[in-house]
């Protein structure tokens, strides 16, 4: 399995009179964005065996800002031309080229380059992704290849495709879902009182629902990476970032309790009355009459007549009597 990174360039200052394209470098804010992402990345798990990029400034800054935060030593980032010149001769495929050249004991490679080059490369590889490229942007693509030679067009599996800000939008969205929600379950609860008041409180009602809503979202962004990577998650799988965030916001601390306490059989309950324990799972072997403590009945008295005594039919001793 080999796993292919097109990532573009954050945002870059434009070029100024005099200046080469090459020798742009990035804006504040793009430094700023492609940190975030590269953070973000991180804790996704994504691994890096390569960097490669081009050699123009922004973009080599931009490599070096995922080197160290994918823990990739920065001055291993390596460097092609064809990254930077591939879109002035795409009929060539240089970055195919490129890409099935690389050694095979790497298994993922992040590739930093430039648009339209990276965003045409990535359809070249999966048709179905036609996704534009924003500054900053990143695709991942996975082949069930054991070579990197053996990449072909239209083999590529899209794994995830993401850009600076979007995180901010599923913020706002998940605001927004929640506000309305909440401002749902209040005037449903005004309505069961009093319609018509509650009808007169909507305004206030809505309010309150932004307010709140507002300051849910706050607290929850203020949780760790982890938890705030569950919304992104939730809203890949298709879930609402509200309900995304109700599944990924800690539980309360406290002692748990155990998921399956064992009920009290009656095996360890006392009778009240006789004070014996008794037992229902395995119910005790029933004692067996102690008839040998059991006093035997006295014999029959002999009788005055001729006759001989027969034995009582009743006497548990098991003597028996004899002929006169």
């Amino acid at each position: 399995m080999k796993t292919l990174y097109l990532l573009r360039h954050a945002a870059a200052e434009k070029q100024a009179g005099g200046q080469l394209d090459q020798e742009r470098s990035l804006t504040k804010k793009g430094r700023k964005d492609a940190k975030k992402l590269a953070r973000f990345l991180r804790e996704k798990g994504v691994k890096a065996d390569l960097i490669i990029s081009s050699p123009a400034v922004r973009a080599l800054q931009t490599a070096k800002i995922y080197a160290r935060a994918l823990d990739y030593s920065a001055k291993r980032v390596a460097q092609d031309g064809a990254i930077y010149e591939g879109g002035d001769h795409p009929e060539e495929n240089l970055l195919l080229n490129l890409v099935q050249k690389f050694d095979d004991q790497h298994e993922a490679v992040l590739v930093v380059g430039h648009d339209p080059l990276i965003s045409q490369f990535a359809s070249y590889l999966q048709p179905s992704f036609r996704e534009s490229f924003l500054p900053g942007a990143i695709v991942a693509l996975s082949f069930r290849n054991k070579t990197w030679g053996g990449i072909a067009p239209g083999k590529g599996k899209v794994d995830f495709y993401e850009f600076p800000g979007r995180l901010a939008k599923l913020w706002k969205e998940m605001e927004q879902n929640l506000s309305g929600e909440i401002e749902a379950q209040l005037g449903a609860i005004t309505d069961k009182f009093n319609p018509l008041v509650g009808e007169q409180m909507r305004s206030s009602l809505r309010k309150s629902g932004k307010k709140l809503a507002r300051k849910f979202v706050k607290i929850y962004r203020s949780l760790d990476d982890a938890s705030k990577l569950l919304v992104e998650q939730a809203a890949t799988a298709g879930k609402q970032p509200a309900k995304a965030a109700a599944e990924a916001a800690p539980k309360p601390r406290g002692r748990r309790k155990s998921a399956a306490a064992p009920e009290k059989t009656p095996s360890r309950q006392k009778s009240r009355k006789s004070g014996t324990t008794t037992t229902a799972a395995k119910p005790a072997p029933e004692t067996p009459a102690k008839t040998a403590d059991q006093p035997a009945k006295p014999p029959a008295k002999k009788s005055r007549s001729r006759k001989p005594a027969t034995t009582n039919p009743e006497n548990k001793t098991g003597a028996k009597s004899k002929d006169k």
